[in-house]
């Protein structure tokens, strides 16, 4: 958890010598609290979305876990919401990356295993790839005529 804190003390180091240990919020939506940190993307206006761990899901076999939870981090409000239409996914699926206005989640869940594209200012999550095993990076280009 203390790399939580730091990553977070990071983020809010324009108000010195103040962290948030995210442990300790509730997360809207949802049960439990997060354990620990397993990604993030911070995308502008103070907002992070992650992936954290819930302890409380965590198995004896990590790989095929669903313990990992998407959440939208307002660092500004310190709230945390958990983003609906992503499922949980294992620990190893937790890639989040952003191409222009959309972030794209990676996700190893029950019923859905590839990517979706995750808008967050309308909340809009739609599955836009489906893979047969458990996804672990994507990169995305734009072709571009010369």
């Amino acid at each position: 958890m203390w790399l939580l804190s730091v990553f977070l003390k990071v983020l809010l180091s324009l108000t010195p010598n103040k962290s948030w240990d995210i442990s300790t919020t509730a997360i809207e939506g949802y049960e439990h609290k997060a354990s620990s940190n397993l990604s993030y993307t911070i995308y502008g206006n103070d907002k992070v979305v992650a992936y954290v761990g819930i302890r409380e899901l965590y198995t004896e076999n990590p790989y095929t876990s669903k313990s990992a939870l998407a959440i939208l981090v307002d660092l500004k409000s310190k709230t945390i919401k958990k983003i609906d239409g992503i499922p949980l996914t294992d620990g190893h699926s937790v890639f989040i990356t952003k191409m222009k206005d959309r972030l794209y989640l990676l996700l190893f869940g029950t019923d859905k295993v590839g990517c979706s594209p995750f808008d967050p200012t309308t909340g809009a999550v739609q599955q836009v790839l489906s893979t047969q095993g458990n996804p672990a990076y994507f990169y995305a280009f734009e072709e571009k005529s010369i």
